[in-house]
């Protein structure tokens, strides 16, 4: 046989001519040159084999023309231009598949030669584009025809599918500044961009720009495939059209009115002479034109005011124009479920004007508005005696059916639903027996505006408790049954913390938390039940996390997540073998590579780390896996059936609450981490069920453009209308009430109103008083700074005790700033402040040397402090967002730096939240240096990148290069850290870890010092040291007093100190009055011996490098002695008072941190008597008795005589007060103008005197200002004695200044005032000198002599 590969032109993105039928190419055509002999038919016979060589689907018909041949064509079934052709069998041709197929041919006596091409029949798409099954084209029409520069930025995932090669390998993916060009411009319909796609996905998103421009509008674009293959847009238009347009459809412009009440609505439109609102019961106004406009029915809309309470409600309203239209109640329920469109109309009767009309604020007036309505009713499933009452809410539906089926999902009946119209909620009563346990959907008919028809879809209920396999049907079940709880669930205890702050919070992903442990049994693995094992591994390291003091596991989504595949029929995990996931994915890069009979797992572990073939086997797979984090949200109130032992029915309900409960008797609160910013789907998808019940309500729109708004990555909610708000709040209590959960983490928490976020607490503790609600306060998208309405954001919760997570610590620590050297003293401060619970009042002396407030601090332009009660606060340096903390530490440590040093400073970051006043939050498996092979985005990256062992065996360190998708980008830096030995660590480094991280929660749980719960208590108690300019770098001290004169929280310590010392060497911290300090007793027995080496003596404390020390002073009985954290003189202020104000309070003293106190002030020249003191002269009042020299600090006393100051030259003066003796503080007055600062000496002259002159007067020494005298002098070679003097020795109150020091040119040294002993001078040869006497401090001068 002889092989003949046609190499044919592939013309894919060819614009045909009229002909549908299309040449393919990468085929080959296999036959002999020696045909078989029919000896009955008297002809030649060859068998021809057709082999399709590439990687997309040929659709069919197909059909073989024969361009040339050696012997006639005998049986051909028709030509084409001359040409005859055989047509084949095969209604398609997929990638690899070959057929046969006959010709009949003359008796020629020669060799058979042929030249063959494959044709197929493609349906001409209007375009001319013949696409494939995995190919979409977005058409972009500019009216000027100008497409240069403007391309698609495409990424994978964010609610939507992934493209897939050679879009997805193309050096134009998800690369902003080098846009994905056009593949061509079509004359009548712009620019096409042909991409190639993973099928099955309800979206892909897109965004078409030129630098920053963005063609059709702020938002992301999707094109949804279900719609069509090829998609029109047009240029500053956010639609896509599905069919092709040569121009936008005439004026239908988005949804730009809004219905807001009965007889309001507001609109974005211009002046015209009449405006109505169209509605079309059969849903025919789209797309629109003046015939249908003249037959359809329609109110006058009058231009009138609205109520200015519309737009303070929604403020992204604010320029609409009001209009009044006249109906009645029963009227606008009824209309509101037409299609509407809102018209205006020129003077001459032309269209000027059409938007769609956004109903959502209409249907929260006409059912929620009063006191016994919609929002006041219970939706879902109720059990009442023997009946059974099932509600759900759908004012715009036509109809509404329950359909209920038996347990293999057959039909069993179906039950109209009855309509109640005060509150838009259909329903259904039926017999217990005949509906317990059962499965049901909804049927309802209802116009949807995204095909803007009337629509007859199928839903689950959105109040759901029990579902089937995917959620495909909801089930019937009453949650008090005795058989849905595991033993003893009734009353089982749970425990309790004190308050919010006790909290100590472990995050753990259910799958992640034991799927990896052989420990737990097999069919348990990645389960509820899991936590149900007192003998794992697993389990036993949260038993010893507890003990220590754990107070919380965080579980991230477990409601019924849309993301996970729950039938593990149509599963493929890592224990699968190659051959099960090429049964499913065919294309993945293990099919005919690898043994078919291995285990992916296996296939895993022998590629070499450092290459990009783990990330692509799981890339393959991760569509097929049973990993992702969850935040797709499916059912806002049943449990998650993947992690289930049965996903179909209630076997997920008794094992939620068996994981509670064991977690419970472990000693352990649980949180529910929970997604209401987002739903997984909208419109008529499978996963949709919000949006198929009331079309365009439940989802946030676009004001203008009134698409769904998609800035937290999928389908927003509009948690600002009423009932969707109702619906978090419900299921929220269900999982406080029926399943357990101890407190709730939300999602993108500042997508959702602060009311809202309230009103649910509210509801919870009613059912469970002492929950805790904690979330991501983040302030951005389409409701940032308050646009929508006060959003739950960091600032806006401050006060609450609804805890939002910091970002400022976070980055902080994160950064390496505090591990490097030269590292920023900005995110040393930042640190502070996060230690410090990030209260806005608290107040410290910050790097730029100002004493000012957290909330003053600037961070990324806002408030570094923003909370107004350590409960407002969640500090965190590592979640299951972006790269583990060991993974960051790796980019930002120096390469250099050995595996031992990178581990302590792993345990030193953990260290930083735990020590923060607040609440710390913890990443599972950070105490064991968990790595992600440094991959950022892991929600879908399946177990082999976020594997945690138990074992304490690895830590997944350096297993891959990470999935391209979040990651690619970074490939080059990843590379490199990961091939670093220094960052390789074994199970003893693991181990080790493990180990301090629990002493650290011991000693935060040991403590209410690091707990406590008002901001009050942290002003009054809590203080940094070395702070300010000229703070040591890497070095963070912090003292917690207790002492007498605060209520004593802790009977067993007066003060805590806690020295952070980040750098790479052992530092020390003097702080005063720091007296019986010894190291904390868990630090004293601890596994890390170079605690050892850390020492508290007399106020002078050492510390190791890398190394959180924590000191005690040991309470003995009664409360002594603390440490203050307070002014010297507490919180009552201090006053200069005097002569100069007739000695009242009008010049307080500014407090400055660091025991300083300025006050700035005007003075006229003259004498005044004054002191320093508080309100009543009794525990401040500071005197001496003495006069007050400018410039020169003196020390004052308590109870001291009145002091006198002599001002010479009027003008600004500043009193600073350093009271970190407070007893004896130092006064020093200095003026705005340095000459009016005296000569220290007055007017005495000084002398350098001393042997080398005869002890004479001959070397006068001149003031020069600002304290300073000099002189340059010829002084002799030798050793000289000699003093500073004046002419009668200070006498007369000069100066006579010597000690026992000696010095040599260049030298420094104090001398002391009346010293009787002289000074000695060693110089070695005699030369010109210059003499300088600092002083500035009188009781201390400085003397320098040195070459000038």
């Amino acid at each position: 046989m002889f092989r003949y590969l046609l190499s044919l032109c592939f013309l894919l993105l060819a614009l045909p001519a009229a002909a549908d039928w299309q040449d393919q190419s990468e085929v080959s055509f296999d036959y002999s040159p020696r045909p078989v002999f029919d000896r009955i038919n008297r002809q030649y016979v060859s068998q021809v084999t057709l082999t399709h060589q590439g990687e997309e689907t040929l659709p069919g018909p197909l059909r073989v023309v024969v361009d040339s041949s050696t012997h006639t064509l005998k049986n051909a079934d028709g030509e084409v231009d001359g040409k005859p052709y055989i047509s084949l069998a095969a209604e398609s041709l997929s990638p690899g598949q070959s057929l046969s197929f006959t010709l009949n041919l003359s008796m020629e006596r020669v060799p058979l030669a042929l030249s063959l091409r494959l044709q197929a029949d493609i349906e001409d798409s209007g375009t001319g584009l013949v696409l494939t099954d995995n190919q979409i084209a977005v058409f972009y029409q500019r009216e000027d025809n100008d497409y240069t520069g403007w391309g698609l930025h495409l990424w994978n995932g964010e609610g939507c599918g992934n493209y897939a090669p050679p879009t997805r390998d193309s050096d134009y993916f998800a690369n902003w500044s080098n846009p994905y060009p056009a593949d061509g411009i079509h004359p009548e319909y712009g620019a096409y961009y042909v991409l190639t796609i993973e099928p099955g996905a309800g979206c892909y998103n897109f965004i078409i720009h030129k630098d920053d421009d963005k063609a059709l509008g702020p938002d992301n674009s999707r094109f949804e495939p279900a719609q069509g293959q090829q998609g029109f847009t047009f240029h500053g238009y956010a639609e896509i059209w599905y069919e092709p347009l040569t121009s936008r459809p005439l004026f239908l412009d988005g949804a730009r009115a809004h219905w807001l009440g009965t007889d309001t609505l507001v609109w974005q439109t211009g002046q015209a002479a009449e405006y109505r609102l169209y509605h079309s019961e059969s849903a025919t106004l789209s797309p629109i034109d003046d015939d249908k406009l003249q037959s359809t029915d329609y109110l006058p809309l009058s231009p009138a005011d609205a109520d200015a309470s519309y737009y303070q409600r929604d403020p992204q309203l604010t320029g609409f124009s009001g209009f009044s239209l006249s109906l009645e109640e029963d009227q606008a329920k009824s209309l509101v479920r037409n299609q509407l469109i809102a018209v205006a109309l020129d003077a001459e009767g032309n269209l000027a004007d059409a938007t769609r009309v956004q109903t959502g604020r209409l249907l929260d007036y006409l059912y929620t508005r009063s006191h016994n309505d919609a929002d006041e009713s219970t939706l879902g499933v109720q059990y009442l005696g023997e009946q059974v009452l099932v509600s759900v809410w759908a004012p715009t539906a036509r109809a509404l059916t329950l359909q209920v089926f038996d347990q293999h999902k057959d039909p069993l009946s179906s039950h109209p639903m009855q309509w109640d119209a005060g509150t838009g909620i259909w329903s259904y009563t039926g017999n217990k027996a005949q509906l317990d346990r059962r499965f049901y959907q909804f049927q309802v008919e209802v116009f949807h505006p995204l095909t803007e028809q009337v629509e007859v879809l199928t839903s689950t209920d959105p109040y759901s408790v029990s579902l089937s396999t995917n959620g495909r049907y909801s089930q019937f079940v009453n949650l008090k049954d005795a058989d849905l709880k595991p033993a003893g669930w009734d009353g089982h205890p749970v425990p309790t913390v004190g308050a919010p702050e006790d909290s100590i919070i472990y995050e753990t992903h259910i799958r992640d938390f034991s799927v990896w442990d052989e420990t737990v049994s097999a069919g348990n693995r990645g389960k509820y039940l899991a936590f149900t094992e007192a003998n794992s591994q697993s389990v036993q390291h949260l038993q010893s996390l507890q003990q220590a003091g754990l107070t919380h596991i965080h579980l991230l989504p477990a409601n019924d997540i849309a993301s996970i595949e729950e039938d593990t029929n149509k599963r493929v995990d890592l224990s699968d073998t190659v051959g099960r996931l090429c049964q499913f994915n065919a294309s993945a890069p293990v099919c005919g590579v690898e043994d078919a009979s291995a285990t992916l797992q296996q296939v895993l572990e022998s590629y070499t780390p450092g290459t990009t073939d783990a990330q692509a086997l799981i890339d393959a797979m991760r569509a097929l896996d049973g990993f992702n984090w969850g935040y797709d949200p499916h059912h806002f109130a049943a449990p998650e059936g993947s992690y289930a032992s049965d996903p179909d029915g209630v076997a997920r309900i008794i094992e939620m609450r068996a994981m509670n409960q064991a977690l419970h008797e472990m000693g352990l609160r649980t949180v529910l981490d929970v997604v209401y910013n987002h739903t997984a789907s909208s419109g008529l998808y499978d996963n949709s069920v919000l949006d198929k019940l009331v079309p365009g309500y439940y989802q946030r729109l676009n004001e203008v453009s009134g698409r769904i708004e998609n800035s937290t990555c999928c389908e927003n909610t509009a948690t600002e209308l009423v009932m969707m708000s109702k619906l978090m709040r419900d299921s929220l209590v269900i999982f406080a009430e029926q399943f357990g959960f101890d407190g709730f983490r939300f999602d993108l928490m500042g997508h959702i109103p602060r009311d809202a976020v309230l009103s649910a607490r509210d509801a919870v503790r009613a059912v469970d008083p002492d929950t805790y609600f904690y979330g991501e306060g983040w302030n951005f998208g389409e409701v940032v700074n308050n646009r929508r309405f006060e959003q739950a954001s960091q600032l806006a919760m401050a006060g609450t005790e609804v805890g939002t997570f910091s970002d400022r610590q976070r980055e902080a620590v994160r950064s390496g700033a505090l591990f490097n050297a030269g590292g920023s003293l900005h995110e040393q401060d930042t640190t502070r402040i996060g230690l410090a619970g990030n209260i806005g009042s608290f107040e410290f002396v910050a790097a730029s040397g100002n004493y000012l407030s957290a909330f003053d601090y600037q961070w990324n332009g806002q408030p570094a402090g923003y909370a107004q009660d350590p409960a407002d606060t969640v500090n965190y340096v590592s979640k299951h967002d972006n790269e583990t903390l060991w993974d960051k530490l790796q980019f930002v440590l120096p390469s250099d730096m050995d595996a031992a040093e990178r581990v302590r400073i792993q345990n030193q970051a953990l260290s930083y939240p735990l020590l923060s006043q607040g609440i710390p939050f913890l990443h599972l498996g950070s105490d064991l240096l968990r790595s992600k092979s440094m991959d950022r985005n892991t929600y879908d990256s399946g177990d082999w990148f976020n594997r945690v062992d138990f074992s304490l065996t690895t830590n997944n360190w350096n297993v891959g290069l990470p999935r391209a998708a979040d990651n690619q980008n970074n490939w080059l830096a990843i590379s490199a850290a990961s091939s670093n030995p220094n960052s390789q660590v074994g199970p003893a480094d693991i181990a080790f870890s493990a180990a301090i991280f629990r002493e650290f929660v011991q000693i935060r749980s040991g403590s209410p010092l690091f707990r406590l719960t008002d901001a009050g208590q942290v002003r009054q108690r809590l203080k940094f040291h070395n702070t300010g300019e000229d703070q040591l770098q890497g070095l963070i001290a912090m003292s917690l007093d207790d002492g007498l004169g605060l209520p004593d929280l802790d009977p067993a310590y007066d003060a805590l100190v806690v020295v952070f010392n980040s750098s790479s060497a052992a530092q020390s911290v003097e702080i005063d009055d720091a007296n019986g300090f010894v190291l904390h007793p868990v630090q004293q027995g601890s596994e890390d011996p170079l605690l050892q080496q850390a020492s508290a003596n007399g106020g002078h404390f050492n510390v190791p490098a890398r190394t959180t020390a924590v000191f005690v002073k040991p309470q003995s009985g009664d409360q002594g002695y603390g440490l203050s954290a307070l002014p010297p003189y507490g919180d009552q202020p201090i006053y200069l008072r005097g002569g100069l104000n007739d000695w009242e309070t009008s010049l307080p003293f500014s407090y400055q941190g660091n025991d300083r106190y300025i006050l700035d002030v005007q003075l006229e020249t003259g004498s005044f008597e004054f002191k320093i003191a508080d309100q009543s002269f009794s525990a401040v009042n500071l005197g001496g008795g003495f006069p007050v020299t400018v410039g020169q600090p003196q020390t004052l006393y308590q109870q001291g005589n009145n002091l006198s100051l002599t001002i010479t030259q009027a003008g600004g003066y500043r009193f600073e007060l350093d009271a970190s003796n407070s007893s004896s503080p130092t006064l020093t007055i200095i003026p705005e103008d340095p000459t009016a600062i005296p000569p220290p000496y007055g007017n005495h002259t000084l002398y350098l005197r001393g042997s080398l002159n005869g002890w004479g007067t001959g070397m006068p020494l001149a003031y020069e200002g600002d304290g300073i005298y000099q002189a340059t002098l010829a002084l002799p070679a030798g050793t000289h004695q000699f003093k500073i003097a004046d002419a009668d020795w200070g006498g007369t109150g000069g100066a006579n200044l010597g000690g026992n020091l000696t010095l040599t040119a260049g030298d420094t040294v104090t001398l002391v005032p009346g010293s009787n002993d002289n000074l000695t001078l060693s110089l070695a040869a005699g030369d010109d000198y210059r003499v300088t006497l600092d002083a500035s401090s009188l009781a201390g001068p400085l003397l320098t002599i040195a070459f000038p």
